[in-house]
């Protein structure tokens, strides 16, 4: 990895902790949160060449009490060969149900997390002969 991939990946590191970090720092009086996260993913398989696909999850979250709160969350995801070339993508279909109990109520909040999820899957090959080159 050259020098300037590893400072953009520590930036971004140290920009994402940070980020959760003020995400802990203040306690709303709400009892319910949404979130939405959305970014690419990269395949690594044997079909080659590939590319990014997008992907997206939202939440709900239920906060039972500063300690205990519980999250609903469903997310779409494509892994392919490129966001103008799709010869062949994968359709990823995601829904977890999370609890969360957070061990301190401080400004630092670390915290155990168990859940339940499912996930949907389907390939899908946009032309025959792509297919037969590549199996």
């Amino acid at each position: 990895m050259n020098l300037k991939k590893m400072t953009l990946f520590f930036l971004s590191a140290v920009f994402l902790l940070n980020t959760g970090l003020w995400a802990q720092a203040g306690w709303s009086q709400s009892k319910f949160g949404i979130g939405v996260n959305v970014g690419v993913q990269h395949v690594y398989s044997d079909l080659q060449p590939a590319g990014l696909g997008l992907a997206s999850e939202a939440s709900l979250r239920y906060f039972m009490s500063q300690r205990l709160n519980f999250a609903l969350s469903a997310g779409y995801g494509e892994l392919n060969d490129g966001f103008f070339e799709r010869h062949f993508y994968t359709t990823v279909l995601n829904a977890d149900l999370k609890g969360q109990f957070n061990l301190l109520t401080s400004r630092f909040r670390p915290f155990v997390s168990a859940g339940v999820g499912i996930t949907n899957f389907t390939f899908n090959i946009a032309d025959d002969t792509f297919y037969r080159v590549c199996v």
